[in-house]
């Protein structure tokens, strides 16, 4: 069960990366050259079905070694998917903090296979930890700068929320600061947990 959940997020923290890459890079990269909407997106499939096939032709090569990657391309690929998932869900940031678990994850997972010592394996899961605690602080002043500058945020939320009384400014101030920090402290507390848990696993009797 665990290699197969291991295989699983390998398959899909690499096997997503050409084919989401070069969907995006066709999709915005024909939009200054060409006019119709639907050959736009003709030219993004085009580029999903290449990134299908350099996956079928040279992903198995590499499906074992996400945790053999240097710490600089875990950072780009998290980034890519940080803000992918930022555009995908139109600014709300709460999956991004599946994101940051995920690499968090991932690096700490890298130690443990490289046999790295125990103190250098905190270390790296702690700066990993900050950084995609950062990222995600990122993304949340900027939908808060989104929200706050959106004339209409009040009764949008009135709306989505489908609530019986007026929304003041006041409360969407409440609403950005407490639901940014709570997420926020969220990431920090699973990705700290889920780091004691693999690293007094793998290290339980050698220290």
């Amino acid at each position: 069960m665990k290699k197969f959940v291991a295989v699983l997020l390998l398959a899909a923290v690499l096997g997503l990366l050409a084919p989401l890459g070069l969907f995006l890079l066709f999709w915005w990269g024909s939009i200054p050259f060409v006019r119709e909407d639907s050959a736009i997106m003709i030219l993004a499939l085009i580029g999903l079905a290449a990134g299908a096939v350099i996956d079928l032709t040279v992903l198995k090569k590499f499906i074992g070694r996400l945790f053999l990657l240097p710490v600089p391309a875990l950072v780009c690929i998290g980034l890519f998917y940080s803000v992918m998932v930022y555009g995908f869900f139109m600014g709300f940031p709460l999956f991004n903090s599946v994101v940051g678990i995920v690499f968090c994850y991932i690096a700490v997972k890298r130690s443990v296979i490289q046999k790295r010592p125990l103190p250098e394996a905190q270390r790296s899961a702690g700066r990993f930890g900050i950084f995609y605690l950062a990222v995600l602080a990122i993304f949340c002043v900027a939908t808060a700068f989104l929200a706050l500058g959106e004339p209409s945020i009040t009764a949008e939320v009135k709306g989505m929320l489908g609530l019986p009384f007026e929304v003041t400014m006041g409360m969407i101030w409440a609403l950005i600061l407490a639901g940014g920090t709570l997420l926020v402290l969220f990431q920090f507390f699973t990705t700290r947990l889920i780091a004691d848990i693999v690293l007094k696993r793998a290290y339980e009797g050698k220290t």
